[in-house]
């Protein structure tokens, strides 16, 4: 058996999204349920390992080493050539060492520069190595929204420097009705239709996880999430509120289902829709922002810190297939006056509609 580095990292990334998904999709017993959640984290983290490891090849071969100046690497690269890497010679002997997991972490800071993705990877490894050095404990939920953030790392941020690695990036980019998996050519969807390509997968995932996250941490009180919920529903109640969009000559027509993140708020001015809000959830941000229908940010709610950060100015969130904004971000947009921060209140999240509502008046005067 010959596995590349490359081809490793594929192959074990393979292995955690199939356990990933009887986590997350498919209704298997509790003990299975238990065991897909172990091999999904070992898997998991040993296919970041070696994918950020393939990175770092791909800059410079001898990147992954703990000791790159020695005489048994150097005269191994003397042989490498079209047909033999460095790691199929040194692989002969198997006498060398390669960096750690976090210290390939640290290394490959240059190439994706975030905060974000550097602790979601390091909390992966704490997780892979609680779960095989002791036990599972912890609320099964936030294994799985660990997981999530990791696919989140995966496809935005590593994903450009991923389809540069010749052997496995064809893996990362086809999404045609057959397409290549490790095991093969498949068709694009499996028996439970879902995505049997990774791209998809992780695009599909990104997109209808939110809400998932979301609804998982709802009734945690950890995060917070439900003391906004009571806010945001006592105000929808009140007689004040709905009087402030009769002020402005304006109506709210709300559509949802069962929980505040169904919500679909159509703003109407006169007889024409102004915009719909929609509610996007980041778990790793443990935020909530209200966006019009391209995308505008018109408010965020830091369920951690209880605050309401109000816009003043159009910035458009980045779509699911990108980098969402980081905490420098953030605090830049507060830096510059795009927007002020409040404390959660009622009072306050009138205000966030009301300043919504002065903009649709001041744009027909």
């Amino acid at each position: 058996m010959k596995y590349s580095l490359q081809k490793n990292a594929f192959s074990s990334l393979s292995i955690a999204i199939d356990r990933f998904k009887h986590i997350y999709y498919y209704d298997d017993e509790q003990s299975i349920f238990e065991e897909n959640i172990k091999m999904c984290a070992i898997f998991l983290e040993n296919s970041v390992e070696l994918l950020l490891k393939s990175i770092l090849v791909l800059h410079d071969p001898l990147s992954i080493y703990l000791e790159p100046n020695s005489k048994k690497i150097q005269k191994a690269m003397l042989k490498v050539d079209k047909n033999n890497s460095l790691e199929d010679i040194l692989i002969i002997n198997g006498d060398f060492k390669t960096i750690t997991y976090t210290e390939a972490i640290n290394k490959c800071y240059n190439y994706y520069q975030s905060e974000k993705v550097k602790n979601i990877l390091k909390e992966l490894g704490y997780i892979r190595n609680s779960i095989t050095h002791f036990r599972i404990v912890g609320i099964d939920s936030e294994y799985i929204i660990a997981f999530i953030n990791v696919f989140d790392a995966i496809y935005n941020y590593l994903y450009p420097e991923i389809i540069e690695i010749e052997e496995i990036s064809d893996y990362f980019t086809s999404d045609e009705m057959f397409v290549s998996t490790i095991h093969g050519y498949k068709p694009l969807f499996d028996k439970k239709f879902i995505y049997n390509n990774i791209v998809d997968f992780l695009d599909e995932l990104m997109e209808t996880s939110k809400k998932w996250c979301y609804e998982s941490r709802l009734l945690n009180p950890k995060y917070k999430i439900e003391i906004f919920n009571s806010i945001f529903e006592d105000l929808l109640k009140t007689n004040n509120f709905k009087k402030l969009f009769s002020y402005y000559d304006s109506k709210l027509i709300i559509s949802n289902s069962s929980d505040v993140y169904d919500y679909y708020l159509e703003i109407w001015h006169r007889e024409e829709i102004w915009d719909c809000l929609m509610l996007h959830y980041s778990p790793y941000y443990n935020s909530s922002i209200f966006i019009g229908d391209n995308g505008r940010i018109y408010f965020r709610v830091d369920h951690s810190s209880g605050k309401i950060y109000i816009y003043d100015h159009e910035i458009t969130l980045p779509s699911i297939e990108e980098k969402e904004f980081e905490d420098y971000e953030w605090q830049e947009h507060i830096n510059k006056g795009f927007c002020k921060s409040y404390n959660l209140t009622k009072k306050h999240l009138k205000f966030a509609f009301e300043k919504i509502l002065v903009e649709i008046k001041s744009s027909y005067e």
